[in-house]
């Protein structure tokens, strides 16, 4: 089964383009792990996948992201089916077969993982299933822990952009998707204004640590976010709009357009942003651009 697994991965990755998605894919957790002595049996009724993409580097800023998670979720359904179909899975069972785990190349490199365990990526085994051949040494070599303390605020705001891209590739035991549509009172969802917060106390350098935790200042701040970035692309102008109609004392709450999961994920992708534009310039990363750059590799922003 396992064999059956990583070529029907590999297939799909291959037939649907997936590369110009996401250019690098990997199998992780107990599938792998102790050759999957914890999946199989106990596991390959109910337990999911674990399954890392990485966002293609070309698409380096919030709506190129957004829309490659879109296109990837839209792909999800025949692969899932056929994986339950290989697992001989309770037709009953609706839940996602697959925990997708989509990061970005930044994520990766300086370990950011949405369940504060940064050495996932460096001691986990992976399994490529573009090469099929098993990543032992995992998928980054150092976990600068100094360089994670001084960006405390910046790279908690990228682990929830994590979770939440985790939770839109997601469906819950009832078959409905993990993301649902925010309809609150609140223009945007708690848990982002509390990410805006934390980017207004680091864009003002801590000289205000009342910030930090004011969900008016987070609330006024990706507002404002949104609004200078709304000339950029139309999708980021209806957002701008929803936030705008969701904010307003004048319209009933009921006449206010919910946010839904695609319009979440693209507000977490515009913080992502942010928080990498406000984290510390990395002297690491600087050394391996300049190295990278000799050796004629691959230089991402």
């Amino acid at each position: 089964m396992h064999s059956e697994i990583t070529e029907a991965l590999s297939a799909w990755y291959v037939d649907n383009g997936i590369d110009s998605f996401a250019d690098r894919a990997y199998l992780f957790g107990s599938l792998i792990n102790e050759d999957g002595d914890s999946f199989w049996p106990t596991g390959v009724r109910t337990s999911d996948i674990d399954f890392l993409i990485r966002i293609n580097p070309e698409r380096a800023t919030a709506v190129p992201r957004t829309e490659a998670l879109k296109e990837v979720k839209d792909l999800l359904p025949p692969i899932e089916a056929k994986i339950e179909q290989i697992l001989e899975r309770d037709p009953e069972h609706k839940d996602s077969v697959l925990s997708v785990l989509p990061v970005t190349w930044y994520e990766l490199y300086n370990c950011i993982h949405k369940g504060f365990d940064p050495k996932i990526f460096t001691l986990n085994i992976f399994f490529d299933i573009v090469n099929m051949v098993d990543r032992k040494g995992g998928l980054s070599d150092y976990i600068d822990k100094s360089y994670h303390f001084d960006n405390t605020e910046t790279f908690a705001v990228m682990r929830l952009s994590q979770s939440l891209r985790n939770a839109y590739l997601r469906r819950d035991d009832e078959g409905c998707e993990v993301l649902k549509p925010f309809k609150g009172v609140m223009a945007i969802p708690k848990e982002l204004m509390r990410a805006a917060a934390l980017l207004k106390y680091v864009e003002t350098e801590g000289k205000k640590p009342k910030t930090r935790t004011s969900l008016r200042e987070g609330e006024d701040y990706f507002t404002k976010l949104v609004e200078r970035k709304s000339g950029d692309h139309d999708d980021i102008a209806r957002l701008y709009e929803k936030i705008v109609k969701r904010g307003s004392t004048t319209i009933p709450p009921h006449n206010k357009p919910a946010l839904e999961p695609i319009d979440l994920i693209l507000a977490s992708e515009l913080l992502f942003d942010e928080a990498k534009e406000l984290s510390l310039p990395s002297v690491r990363e600087t050394i391996d651009r300049m190295r990278r750059m000799s050796e004629d590799k691959p230089v991402y922003s």
